[in-house]
């Protein structure tokens, strides 16, 4: 069984502050993802980044598992925003506190 990776709290808020400042989840972890190592890269630490970062479920990220990056994956940025910007921002008040 795999446990949940550790997430850096500095990249959580940077994730956070970037959609605060109005950016989308796509253009967010866009930038981010150029950032990021190549283990950090990987479908289970994406996810479990973007559902401590905005307090969602993993249905509500699971978006984020068919992106796997800028390009890579088979949803592409707008079906990420579409799809997971919602929760994010109905969540809003839960991550900011």
């Amino acid at each position: 069984m795999e446990s949940k990776p550790h997430l850096d709290p500095s990249l959580v808020e940077r994730l956070r502050s970037s959609v605060v400042r109005g950016k989308t989840l796509s253009s967010a972890m866009e930038v981010l993802f150029h950032e990021l190592p190549n283990d950090k890269r990987s479908t289970v630490w994406l996810v479990n980044l973007v559902c401590k970062a905005f307090c969602l479920s993993i249905a509500e990220a699971s978006q984020v598992a068919a992106w796997e990056g800028p390009g890579i994956g088979v949803a592409t940025n707008e079906r990420l925003d579409q799809f997971v910007m919602p929760s994010i921002l109905r969540r809003q008040p839960e991550w900011e506190s």
